[in-house]
């Protein structure tokens, strides 16, 4: 799959462990990461959590936004000053950085996306465990006027695209998903309406198959707010999981 000015990984909990990276890794230092961290009362919560920055860090430094010897303090953060879940932001020394990072896992893996260029969204779904029979109620009625209620694994490819294109596009509401509409397009792309706009022309919908998940990633083609050239520059394309 190719994800034009995007870098995109995926690694199994199993992989991650075995490599023993959690103990060697010097992370999560910053106050504002263990503030985040100890709202998390699910043992299971925290873990995953962890693992999300572990992954993510991985990837900063191998695009080179952080340094892997260095004495920053990079947090990556996903409450905002209301106290609200936002998307992740990067920041090193307490300065934020110009860069889109998305993250996502199921009970068995993580994906993570980043971009320099353009805001990104990514969704997981494990194809062995999750439960697909109640999606149906979730599909918007042009949705359903596609798709085959019996086919599960469809549904599962839509749901995943809608989590996507929330992540990449929302402004701080909340998950619809409703709001959310995706449009099969030939050769089995997809597009996609948000909250009645129609984000065709702006937004780059990528499909993959991995380790029996469906990984989604959503590229929305404005630039960052906050993106300056010199951080563009860093940031290399990697289009391998």
């Amino acid at each position: 799959m190719s994800v034009e000015q995007t870098a995109v990984r995926y690694a199994s909990f199993a992989a991650l462990r075995a490599t023993g990276i959690d103990n060697a890794l010097p992370w999560l230092r910053g106050t504002n990461e263990r503030a985040e961290l100890e709202r998390l009362t699910a043992e299971s919560r925290q873990q995953n959590w962890k693992w999300g920055r572990i992954l993510s860090r991985l990837l900063l430094r191998d695009h080179g936004v952080v340094r892997e010897s260095s004495s920053e303090q990079l947090e990556i953060l996903s409450i905002n000053a209301f106290g609200q879940n936002d998307r992740p932001a990067v920041y090193i020394d307490g300065v934020l950085q110009a860069v889109s990072l998305s993250i996502s896992h199921s009970d068995r893996g993580l994906l993570v996306a980043l971009s320099a260029a353009t805001r990104v969204g990514v969704d997981l779904v494990d194809l062995e465990q999750e439960p697909f029979g109640s999606l149906w109620v979730w599909m918007t009625n042009s949705e359903r006027a596609w798709m085959n209620r019996n086919d599960l694994r469809q549904q599962a490819t839509v749901w995943a695209v809608k989590e996507a294109v929330y992540k990449a596009l929302n402004e701080g509401e909340s998950f619809s998903p409703l709001s959310v509409a995706v449009v099969r397009e030939v050769h089995g792309r997809y597009s996609c309406f948000y909250k009645d706009r129609d984000m065709r022309s702006i937004c780059q919908i990528h499909i993959r198959e991995l380790d029996s998940h469906l990984a989604a990633v959503v590229e929305y083609g404005i630039p960052l707010d906050n993106a300056d050239r010199e951080m563009r520059q860093k940031l290399d394309v990697d289009t391998a999981y």
